[in-house]
Protein backbone atom coordinates (compact mmCIF):
# COMPACT_ATOMS: atom_id res chain seq x y z
CA UNK A 1 0.00 0.00 0.00
CA UNK A 2 1.57 3.38 -1.09
CA UNK A 3 0.71 6.45 0.03
CA UNK A 4 1.05 9.53 -2.51
CA UNK A 5 1.74 12.83 -1.64
CA UNK A 6 1.06 15.95 -4.18
CA UNK A 7 0.20 13.65 -7.87
CA UNK A 8 -0.06 16.81 -9.13
CA UNK A 9 -1.46 15.42 -12.80
CA UNK A 10 -0.69 12.09 -12.27
CA UNK A 11 1.87 10.48 -14.39
CA UNK A 12 3.66 8.68 -11.73
CA UNK A 13 0.73 7.67 -10.34
CA UNK A 14 0.12 5.98 -13.56
CA UNK A 15 3.07 4.05 -12.63
CA UNK A 16 2.49 3.57 -8.83
CA UNK A 17 -0.97 1.84 -9.84
CA UNK A 18 0.63 -0.99 -11.98
CA UNK A 19 3.04 -1.79 -9.34
CA UNK A 20 0.83 -1.50 -5.83
CA UNK A 21 -1.95 -3.11 -4.52
CA UNK A 22 -3.75 0.47 -3.82
CA UNK A 23 -2.36 3.93 -3.75
CA UNK A 24 -3.75 6.44 -1.81
CA UNK A 25 -3.28 10.31 -3.44
CA UNK A 26 -3.40 12.93 -1.37
CA UNK A 27 -3.74 16.04 -3.80
CA UNK A 28 -4.49 19.83 -2.30
CA UNK A 29 -5.61 21.72 -5.71
CA UNK A 30 -8.62 21.47 -6.73
CA UNK A 31 -8.16 21.59 -10.69
CA UNK A 32 -5.80 18.80 -10.33
CA UNK A 33 -7.74 16.97 -7.94
CA UNK A 34 -10.74 16.85 -10.99
CA UNK A 35 -8.55 15.44 -12.91
CA UNK A 36 -7.14 12.84 -11.24
CA UNK A 37 -10.69 12.01 -11.00
CA UNK A 38 -11.52 12.24 -14.55
CA UNK A 39 -8.13 10.56 -15.55
CA UNK A 40 -8.36 7.81 -12.99
CA UNK A 41 -11.93 7.21 -13.19
CA UNK A 42 -11.78 3.34 -13.87
CA UNK A 43 -9.13 2.88 -11.62
CA UNK A 44 -10.22 0.29 -9.00
CA UNK A 45 -6.71 0.24 -6.77
CA UNK A 46 -6.55 4.44 -6.59
CA UNK A 47 -7.96 6.39 -3.55
CA UNK A 48 -8.08 9.80 -4.10
CA UNK A 49 -8.43 12.33 -1.59
CA UNK A 50 -8.71 16.53 -2.01
CA UNK A 51 -7.10 17.61 1.22
CA UNK A 52 -4.16 19.08 2.88
CA UNK A 53 -1.74 16.84 4.32
CA UNK A 54 -0.55 19.16 7.02
CA UNK A 55 -4.20 19.16 8.56
CA UNK A 56 -5.47 15.70 7.58
CA UNK A 57 -5.26 12.72 9.91
CA UNK A 58 -2.56 10.86 8.71
CA UNK A 59 -2.57 8.57 11.96
CA UNK A 60 -5.77 7.67 11.10
CA UNK A 61 -5.19 7.34 7.36
CA UNK A 62 -1.86 4.89 7.35
CA UNK A 63 -3.57 2.87 9.89
CA UNK A 64 -7.15 2.21 8.28
CA UNK A 65 -5.42 1.76 4.69
CA UNK A 66 -2.30 -0.39 5.58
CA UNK A 67 -0.01 2.07 3.97
CA UNK A 68 3.61 1.05 4.49
CA UNK A 69 5.28 2.83 1.65
CA UNK A 70 5.53 6.62 1.08
CA UNK A 71 6.01 7.99 -2.25
CA UNK A 72 6.04 11.81 -3.19
CA UNK A 73 7.14 14.99 -4.92
CA UNK A 74 7.04 16.95 -1.51
CA UNK A 75 6.31 20.75 -2.08
CA UNK A 76 9.45 22.58 -1.67
CA UNK A 77 7.88 25.32 0.56
CA UNK A 78 6.45 23.20 2.90
CA UNK A 79 8.79 19.82 2.87
CA UNK A 80 10.24 20.75 6.44
CA UNK A 81 6.68 20.43 8.25
CA UNK A 82 5.55 17.30 6.18
CA UNK A 83 8.68 15.13 6.80
CA UNK A 84 8.20 16.01 11.07
CA UNK A 85 4.57 14.54 10.16
CA UNK A 86 5.91 11.52 8.26
CA UNK A 87 8.67 10.85 10.13
CA UNK A 88 7.90 8.69 13.39
CA UNK A 89 5.11 6.14 12.00
CA UNK A 90 6.10 2.34 12.94
CA UNK A 91 3.83 1.10 9.88
CA UNK A 92 6.47 2.48 7.42
CA UNK A 93 8.80 0.51 5.34
CA UNK A 94 10.15 3.29 3.95
CA UNK A 95 10.01 6.97 1.81
CA UNK A 96 11.15 8.07 -1.48
CA UNK A 97 10.52 11.39 -1.52
CA UNK A 98 11.97 14.52 -3.96
CA UNK A 99 13.34 17.55 -2.24
CA UNK A 100 15.49 20.25 -2.62
CA UNK A 101 18.91 19.59 -2.36
CA UNK A 102 19.11 21.42 0.94
CA UNK A 103 16.48 19.86 2.71
CA UNK A 104 18.29 16.22 1.53
CA UNK A 105 21.64 17.45 3.00
CA UNK A 106 19.70 18.60 6.04
CA UNK A 107 18.76 14.53 6.17
CA UNK A 108 21.78 13.07 5.32
CA UNK A 109 23.93 15.53 7.92
CA UNK A 110 26.31 14.52 10.40
CA UNK A 111 26.99 15.94 13.54
CA UNK A 112 28.85 19.87 13.73
CA UNK A 113 28.18 20.37 10.39
CA UNK A 114 26.04 23.49 8.96
CA UNK A 115 23.03 21.46 8.06
CA UNK A 116 22.88 19.15 11.04
CA UNK A 117 19.68 20.07 12.79
CA UNK A 118 16.42 19.01 14.32
CA UNK A 119 15.31 17.71 11.20
CA UNK A 120 18.48 15.67 11.18
CA UNK A 121 17.81 13.98 14.21
CA UNK A 122 14.57 13.22 14.17
CA UNK A 123 14.51 11.92 10.72
CA UNK A 124 18.03 9.62 11.96
CA UNK A 125 15.84 8.66 15.27
CA UNK A 126 13.12 6.80 13.00
CA UNK A 127 15.21 6.50 9.60
CA UNK A 128 18.53 5.70 7.42
CA UNK A 129 19.03 8.10 4.65
CA UNK A 130 20.25 7.55 1.24
CA UNK A 131 20.60 10.52 -1.45
CA UNK A 132 19.87 8.39 -4.90
CA UNK A 133 20.18 11.26 -7.13
CA UNK A 134 20.28 14.89 -7.62
CA UNK A 135 19.09 16.56 -10.46
CA UNK A 136 19.14 20.35 -12.04
CA UNK A 137 16.25 22.98 -12.75
CA UNK A 138 15.97 22.17 -16.30
CA UNK A 139 14.81 18.65 -15.86
CA UNK A 140 11.89 19.92 -14.41
CA UNK A 141 8.81 21.67 -15.82
CA UNK A 142 8.13 23.85 -14.62
CA UNK A 143 11.97 24.53 -13.76
CA UNK A 144 12.41 25.21 -10.18
CA UNK A 145 15.05 27.01 -8.77
CA UNK A 146 17.22 25.14 -6.91
CA UNK A 147 18.78 21.55 -7.27
CA UNK A 148 16.30 18.68 -6.59
CA UNK A 149 17.41 15.41 -5.08
CA UNK A 150 15.91 11.83 -4.75
CA UNK A 151 15.69 10.59 -1.12
CA UNK A 152 15.57 7.30 0.17
CA UNK A 153 14.44 6.62 3.77
CA UNK A 154 14.40 3.26 5.48
CA UNK A 155 12.56 3.05 8.81
CA UNK A 156 14.44 1.71 11.68
CA UNK A 157 11.81 -0.95 11.95
CA UNK A 158 13.80 -2.71 9.12
CA UNK A 159 17.25 -1.61 9.89
CA UNK A 160 19.73 -1.19 12.65
CA UNK A 161 20.35 0.18 15.00
CA UNK A 162 16.85 1.00 16.41
CA UNK A 163 16.90 3.99 19.31
CA UNK A 164 14.66 3.34 22.46
CA UNK A 165 13.16 6.29 23.61
CA UNK A 166 11.96 6.39 27.54
CA UNK A 167 9.43 9.73 26.09
CA UNK A 168 9.50 11.07 22.54
CA UNK A 169 7.84 14.17 23.38
CA UNK A 170 10.53 14.93 25.92
CA UNK A 171 13.35 13.66 23.10
CA UNK A 172 11.51 16.32 20.78
CA UNK A 173 11.90 18.87 23.18
CA UNK A 174 15.39 17.99 24.08
CA UNK A 175 16.52 18.02 20.58
CA UNK A 176 14.23 21.48 19.86
CA UNK A 177 16.06 23.35 22.40
CA UNK A 178 19.27 22.71 21.70
CA UNK A 179 18.69 23.76 17.98
CA UNK A 180 16.99 26.80 18.82
CA UNK A 181 19.70 28.00 20.57
CA UNK A 182 23.05 26.29 18.95
CA UNK A 183 24.80 28.22 19.67
CA UNK A 184 24.72 28.25 23.45
CA UNK A 185 26.16 25.48 25.60
CA UNK A 186 24.45 22.24 25.87
CA UNK A 187 23.16 22.94 29.51
CA UNK A 188 22.01 26.05 28.90
CA UNK A 189 20.29 25.32 25.23
CA UNK A 190 18.16 22.33 27.69
CA UNK A 191 17.29 25.07 30.35
CA UNK A 192 15.96 27.32 28.11
CA UNK A 193 13.70 24.87 26.54
CA UNK A 194 10.24 23.16 26.87
CA UNK A 195 11.73 20.92 29.36
CA UNK A 196 10.92 21.04 32.81
CA UNK A 197 13.75 20.26 34.29
CA UNK A 198 16.04 21.80 37.45
CA UNK A 199 20.35 22.79 36.40
CA UNK A 200 20.75 20.13 39.14
CA UNK A 201 19.12 17.32 37.79
CA UNK A 202 19.82 18.57 33.92
CA UNK A 203 23.65 18.18 35.44
CA UNK A 204 23.16 14.79 36.65
CA UNK A 205 21.85 13.61 33.88
CA UNK A 206 24.87 15.14 31.70
CA UNK A 207 26.81 13.35 34.14
CA UNK A 208 25.28 9.81 33.77
CA UNK A 209 25.89 9.79 30.50
CA UNK A 210 29.25 10.72 29.84
CA UNK A 211 28.51 14.25 28.05
CA UNK A 212 30.59 17.61 29.09
CA UNK A 213 27.75 20.14 29.99
CA UNK A 214 30.03 22.62 27.56
CA UNK A 215 29.13 21.23 24.47
CA UNK A 216 26.87 22.80 22.37
CA UNK A 217 23.72 20.63 21.18
CA UNK A 218 24.79 20.36 17.52
CA UNK A 219 27.75 18.28 18.42
CA UNK A 220 25.58 15.28 19.97
CA UNK A 221 24.86 12.27 17.61
CA UNK A 222 21.25 10.77 18.11
CA UNK A 223 22.41 8.31 20.62
CA UNK A 224 23.59 10.67 22.52
CA UNK A 225 20.32 12.69 22.23
CA UNK A 226 18.36 9.33 22.92
CA UNK A 227 20.83 8.55 26.17
CA UNK A 228 20.39 12.12 27.55
CA UNK A 229 16.77 12.45 27.36
CA UNK A 230 16.79 8.61 28.71
CA UNK A 231 18.59 9.85 31.39
CA UNK A 232 16.73 13.17 31.93
CA UNK A 233 13.50 11.49 31.88
CA UNK A 234 14.38 8.63 34.83
CA UNK A 235 15.57 11.55 36.91
CA UNK A 236 12.93 13.75 36.92
CA UNK A 237 10.47 10.35 37.46
CA UNK A 238 12.36 9.19 40.30
CA UNK A 239 13.34 12.40 42.30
Amino acid sequence: MILEIGPGLGFLTQELLGKAKQVVAIEIDSYLYNELKRRFSTSKNLVLIHGDVLKLDLHGLIQSSGINKVVANLPYNISGPILWRLLGYSQLQSLVLMVQEEVAARLSASPSSKAYGSLTVWSGLHTECQIELTLKPQQFFPAPKVNSSLVSLRTRSEIQPQFCVSDISLFREVVKGCFHTRRKMLRNSVKASNVQIDMKTLDLALKKVSIDSNRRGETLSISEFVALTNAIHQLVHTT
